[in-house]
């Protein structure tokens, strides 16, 4: 099936074997079959899409919202959730059990899953197996590095 994108014009394909990917993984919810529809947007698009959520070049120094030490980090002072030093993220200083909360299925799933994930804390950055390297974000294995994205 050719269509094309909503948001380019450009025209893509969409093969059965995609379609019958889409229902194989279409959830059920309260034994009710949840479709997933075809995509509208060409693959171009949806990868922009997905990028546009990432923030891996723009870095800035802030408070942990758990313990208020200087830290550097991908998320300024205005986003919706506690971000937390990637130390602390780690530690058993928090319980991230508090922030389980049941699905209410009369309420639409987006607004909810939003709610969770502007409650649950963020580490600083998405970092791992770091030595010497505290200036770093999306980075893993790295040993005394400055700016590495």
């Amino acid at each position: 099936m050719q269509k094309p994108c909503l948001r380019c014009a450009y025209p893509f394909e969409i093969s059965d074997t995609d379609l019958e990917f889409l229902d194989r993984v279409s959830p059920v919810i309260d034994g009710q079959h949840c479709s997933i529809p075809p995509p509208t947007l060409c693959p171009s698009c949806r990868l922009r899409r997905r990028i546009a959520f990432r923030n891996s070049y723009s870095v800035t120094t802030r408070s942990s919202s758990l313990s208020g030490k200087n830290i550097f980090t991908q998320y300024y002072d205005g986003v919706p959730f506690p971000v937390y030093a990637n130390e602390e993220w780690w530690s058993d200083a928090w319980d991230p059990y508090e922030f389980g909360r049941d699905f209410d299925s009369t309420r639409p799933f987006f607004p909810q899953w939003a709610e969770l994930r502007n409650s649950v804390p963020h580490p600083a950055a998405s970092v791992l197996n770091m030595e010497n390297s505290d200036y770093c974000t999306n980075a893993g294995s790295l040993q005394t590095c400055y700016l590495v994205f």
